[in-house]
């Protein structure tokens, strides 16, 4: 589990960062930005996909003896707290080399060095340098498939390039027809591969092929059937290969088609920054990890025994999946829009429906909320809004000329449905998510939510803080400062009502705010 959580922890932050930085802006700059902006982005892709490779094969093949050398071990709090410092200093550099015209060597060096120095440290406090040795030992050459795998699937998708134009007029012809339905007037110029809309246009270039995610896929799945060939029947697991294969080429098709989508819906930067290159890489996760089950799991791939007497039940999927359903959620409503979000409801339903699957899993929770809730709440509000205004991060918006020209009813039906989002699901999700399973999975235990809410140290509450404030974007201090406040009432009273009930009170007001004097930048 420490594995997973530590290979979690650095493909969130790569994650974010690649998202938030571009590396085609250091293009155009010399010396060593400019070495950073071509090689960034080979070392990124690399690194996600040996931490992939190699945290799922550890995870899946030596899962016991890894729990057992983990046993009485704990996370290094101070070196963590120093990878969160050193992370703010990167930050800071990050914005002067990325958004700045001027880009001296030493800041490029120094840059470079925060991110190595950043990373190491957070190896270093999940796992110190005899179990690293341990690990090794116990997962022998795997760590070397890994890397091998990862170069290769690099080097796969940039000497096959040249295949892209063999297959890009029948991915052309796919990503036209989904995205026929949703937007009937699109503009089609096969000659130059583009396809736009009403207010963004995408071209289907040999950097979008997907070709490095399918040899990555194919490399994992090599892998993955030689070390667990004595549990899958042959031939037929090979046909997990070429269905892998096929899956991935249409959810490529999809990631250019949804990348269009967004974009069209207002969310330019978060299209053209990130979502392009990162959206292949969620797609290879999710199809690797779906070969492995099949091949584990069913009985024509599997040798093993799954009866679902084996199966045990995972109790952090109760507390992650809430939170997993509305980012999915909003990530299909926001696609799915035009220049305005109408299909924000799906992201409630989806809560509520998580909600109701797993309320069994919540019964050991007390959800009794008091004054001390109500009083972070209200000051949480405060250091929201005046932060707000002091950073300057909010530009202020009126009510969206869509909502506003609409009729009544589905006005007075939208704004009630983001209402109860803001109040309802929203907190309890996020809550369960960040406080109850992250702050209590950070003091060691594996059983969670055996773990009083009253034992957690700073480290508990800062590190989940940090992550919960990063997902608010611009506005990274005031959530992870509202993490904190959450996380802190939790401890005092023991109980995750309290930091529902500040998390509801605080967006309650803020929705209040937005309704009665217009503070629309905070929706």
């Amino acid at each position: 589990m420490r594995l997973v959580l530590l290979g979690l922890l650095a493909g969130v932050e790569l994650l974010l960062g690649s998202v938030w930085l571009d590396g085609e802006v250091l293009l155009g700059k010399s010396g060593m930005a400019s070495w950073i902006g071509w090689l960034g982005p080979w070392v990124l892709r690399a690194a996600l996909g040996f931490m992939g490779v190699f945290v799922a094969f550890a995870h899946l093949r030596y899962r016991g003896a890894l729990e057992r050398l983990a046993m009485g071990r704990g996370v290094d709090r101070g070196l963590l707290a120093a990878h969160v410092v050193v992370l703010a200093v990167f930050g800071a550099l990050s914005r002067r080399l990325f958004f700045e015209p001027a880009a001296s060597e030493l800041l490029a060096a120094a840059w470079l060095l925060c991110g190595i120095v950043a990373m190491l440290l957070l190896l270093r406090a999940f796992v110190p340098f005899g179990f690293w040795r341990d690990v090794r030992r116990v997962t022998g050459p795997l760590w070397l498939y890994a890397l091998a795998g990862a170069l290769l699937a690099c080097a796969f998708g940039e000497a096959n390039r040249r295949l892209w134009q063999h297959a890009a007029g029948l991915t052309f012809v796919l990503v036209q027809w989904l995205l026929q339905p949703v937007i009937p007037d699109l503009t089609v110029n096969p000659s130059r591969m583009l396809l736009r809309g009403h207010n963004f246009g995408v071209i289907v270039s040999p950097e979008c092929s997907g070709l490095e995610g399918i040899g990555l896929f194919l490399v994992f799945s090599l892998v993955f059937l030689w070390l667990f060939r004595e549990e899958c029947r042959f031939p037929q697991a090979w046909l997990l290969l070429p269905a892998g294969v096929v899956v991935l080429y249409g959810l490529n098709a999809v990631r250019i088609a949804s990348l269009l989508l967004i974009g069209e819906a207002g969310y330019k930067e978060i299209a053209k920054g990130g979502f392009h290159s990162q959206a292949g890489w969620i797609a290879f996760n999710g199809v690797a990890f779906a070969m492995a089950m099949t091949a584990r799991r069913l009985p024509w791939f599997s040798r093993r025994d799954a009866s679902p007497a084996g199966v045990e039940e995972n109790p952090a999927a109760a507390y992650l999946l809430p939170f997993l359903a509305i980012v999915l959620a909003s990530m299909l409503a926001q696609a799915g829009a035009g220049s305005f979000e109408w299909l924000y409801g799906i992201r409630v339903v989806g809560a509520v429906a998580v909600l109701v699957w797993y309320r069994r899993g919540y019964r050991g929770e007390d959800w009794r909320c008091g004054w001390l809730g109500v009083g972070a709440g209200v000051a949480v509000f405060g250091m929201w809004v005046g932060l707000d205004r002091v950073l300057g991060h909010g530009v202020a918006r009126t009510m969206p000329e869509a909502l506003r020209t609409a009729s009544e009813g589905v006005r007075l039906a939208w704004l009630t449905v983001r209402v109860l989002a803001a109040v309802v699901t929203v907190p309890l999700a996020e809550e369960l998510a960040f406080r109850g399973f992250g702050m209590r999975r950070m003091q060691g235990s594996a059983e969670f939510e055996q773990q009083p809410y009253r034992s957690a140290g700073w480290a508990a509450m800062l590190v989940p803080s940090l992550l919960f404030g990063v997902l608010h974007g611009s506005r990274w201090v005031e959530g992870m400062l509202a993490g904190l406040a959450f996380a802190a009432v939790a401890r005092h009273r023991n109980r995750i009502g309290e930091a529902v009930g500040a998390h509801a009170v605080a967006n309650a007001l803020l929705a209040a705010y937005v309704l009665l004097w217009g503070g629309w930048e905070f929706w």
